[in-house]
């Protein structure tokens, strides 16, 4: 009596499914090894088995586009070939055709909301984020990453655009919260191939873009709408607030954009300001905008929030500033 009869078939876990692999008993136990051709550019997949007539599989299996497991197959004698049962749902197989490109990301439905950081997670530079609805997609910052040991012989990393580009038709405007490289940095080469829309800033970043953009002569001049204090504006059919935030550098802003959910904010790069330990009357006026609001996501900065305690003071630079203008 073979003592195997009675195991129970093998698993194999392939993306978080379980598929039953049935196992074959071989009353001849000596070793075969059977591998498929390799798909492009993939590694083969290998089956074999040993005395004990267990299966043992190679930590790679040859997939197609869709993901599922192919090509795996074994041989004895006497036994016909099997495949891999391909059970595993095919998600996001519904290609659209639209605007002459083709996609698998489905359209954002009615009363939903989008938000796709194209740059600046668990990284420093290249923040760039889309939120997008039915109607409108709005662009975040627009910031290029510095080059890094891992990347030799390059000057800076931009984000990559070509779900914008493919969507160019709803890009209603770019906002742009304050005017370091990491949030700027990238306008340039890429405002174009998202159609060139209006760019909503504070009047000190809009004179750094302007600076910044006469070292492209040939990109056109930039549409700029000069947001003053905590307005609010209709961009398409989306309602956006902006709220002042403290940051190493003046004329820094918070987003607020609203939702039939709530409100959806950011405070791009800030920090809180405070004399030991209480805010600034600046800073209290500033975040009044929130009183009674329903805010329904809150997507915050951390760089440094690894460091305990609190960032040094705004006041304190300036008095240190003032101290090394007077002498």
């Amino acid at each position: 009596m073979n003592p195997n009869n009675n195991r129970p078939p093998s698993r194999v876990y392939h993306g978080g499914l379980k598929k039953n692999l049935p196992i074959q008993n071989n009353p001849t136990p000596a070793p075969r090894a059977v591998s498929t051709a390799p798909a492009p550019h993939r590694a083969p997949a290998l089956v074999t088995r040993r005395h004990d007539n267990k299966l043992n599989m190679s930590d790679t299996f040859s997939s197609n586009a869709a993901g599922e497991l192919t090509g795996i197959k074994m041989k004895k004698p006497g036994a016909k070939r099997f495949n891999m049962p391909r059970n595993r749902p095919n998600i996001g197989s519904a290609s659209q055709i639209k605007h002459g490109v083709k996609h698998n990301i489905p359209d954002v439905a009615p009363d939903t909301f989008r938000i796709i950081p194209l740059g600046g997670v668990e990284e420093i530079g290249m923040n760039m984020t889309v939120f997008e609805n039915e109607h409108d997609i709005i662009i975040i910052d627009a910031g290029f990453k510095f080059k890094e040991e891992a990347t030799p012989g390059i000057d800076y990393i931009l984000p990559n655009t070509k779900y914008l580009e493919e969507r160019k038709h709803k890009i209603r405007a770019m906002i742009v919260t304050h005017g370091h490289l990491d949030h700027i940095g990238a306008l340039p080469y890429i405002i174009e191939k998202l159609g060139m829309p209006p760019i909503y800033t504070r009047n000190l970043t809009s004179l750094m873009l302007k600076k910044r953009q006469a070292e492209f002569p040939h990109v056109p001049d930039l549409d700029f709408k000069i947001i003053e204090g905590n307005e609010g504006v209709m961009i398409g059919q989306t309602s956006v607030k902006f709220y002042g935030v403290t940051h190493s550098i003046p004329d820094s802003m918070g987003i607020i954009i609203d939702t039939p959910y709530g409100w959806i904010t950011t405070p791009g790069d800030f920090k809180l300001d405070h004399i030991d330990g209480k805010p600034t009357d600046e800073e209290e006026e500033n975040y009044k905008v929130f009183d009674g609001k329903n805010v329904l996501l809150l997507l915050g900065e951390s760089t440094n929030i690894e460091n305990p305690g609190f960032s040094t003071p705004e006041s304190v630079v300036h008095d240190n500033l003032a101290e090394i203008v007077k002498s």
